[in-house]
């Protein structure tokens, strides 16, 4: 998703052909990743956007990426490699969060810990 979905300019152009862009901000600095989804945030407007991070990321990086996406927002979230406690904290703040799913346990334990949006992964990236 990076070096492309990371510019505001590329989310008003999925904007303005009616889909629902997404940032990445994958290893961008806390001050990178406010930055970016404040000019975004301006360059939408109203219109819907949301924003991908990684759940596994360093503790700091994704404490200021969670901090930045409650600051400026999104519609929506998703979080690839992420824990319910991370989507959690999003949904408090009244975004809705996705978690990437990849297998049926990983599903099975997320569910149990209350998480109910899902974004599931095929059967092509799961190793066999």
């Amino acid at each position: 998703m990076t070096r492309v979905s990371d510019v505001p300019a590329f989310a008003e152009a999925v904007a303005e052909h009616g889909a629902l862009p997404f940032l990445a901000l994958a290893q961008a600095s806390g001050a990178q990743a406010a930055d970016l989804l404040a000019r975004t945030g301006a360059a939408l407007g109203e219109r819907p956007w949301g924003v991908g991070i990684l759940g596994f990321v360093p503790d700091d990086l994704r404490e200021a990426h969670l901090a930045a996406i409650i600051e400026a927002r999104p519609r929506v979230a998703l979080i690839a490699g992420g824990r319910p406690v991370q989507a959690a904290r999003l949904e408090a703040e009244g975004i809705p969060t996705f978690l990437h799913v990849s297998s049926p346990e990983l599903l099975a334990g997320y569910w149990e810990a209350g998480t109910r949006r899902f974004v599931f992964e095929g059967a092509n990236a799961v190793a066999t």
